[in-house]
């Protein structure tokens, strides 16, 4: 039997359910280093902090767990919620981010399982950016991560 990881169904799940979550409705899903639909204002990104590309989309480990069973995967998948606030208007980009964040992390805690998947996820750490600019306005970025527990399929 080949050694598979069940981050790629983490991932998907994550994107799937983030995209059907009421309360993140009219707000852009992101799955990795896709490039966004330039008109949204706000969006979600799953395995990516569009603050820094270049950061790894998840980070973990994976143990022996026992003689001969499955290894256990403990990982990391980093994730941002992004609003443009085009008046320039950081206090209300900033609240709206902080906002889609708990709306996307909420679900993961309502799906701890991620629609079925072997594994445990939860909320993680986060971070927040902020920028101005004259051209397009205030940039707010919360990163925040949701955190994977769970057996390879060896």
């Amino acid at each position: 039997m080949p050694y598979a990881s069940s981050v790629p169904g983490a991932l998907a799940a994550l994107v799937s359910l983030l995209a059907a979550a009421p309360d993140l409705a009219g707000v852009e899903v992101i799955d990795g280093p896709s490039l966004p639909d330039t008109s949204a204002t706000q969006a979600v990104y799953v395995g990516q902090n569009p603050a820094d590309p270049s950061a790894p989309a998840v980070d973990g480990s994976a143990a022996r767990e026992g003689l001969g069973g499955p290894d256990r995967e403990q990982y990391t998948i980093h994730c941002a919620a992004q609003v443009l606030n085009g008046d320039g208007d950081i206090v209300a980009a900033r609240v709206q981010a902080y906002a889609l964040a708990g709306a996307a992390l909420g679900v993961v805690a309502a799906s701890r399982r991620l629609r079925g998947l072997p594994l445990i996820a939860g909320p993680g750490a986060g971070s927040r950016h902020q920028a101005q600019s004259g051209d397009t306005g205030a940039l707010a970025t919360v990163m925040f991560d949701v955190g994977g527990d769970a057996y390879t399929s060896r």
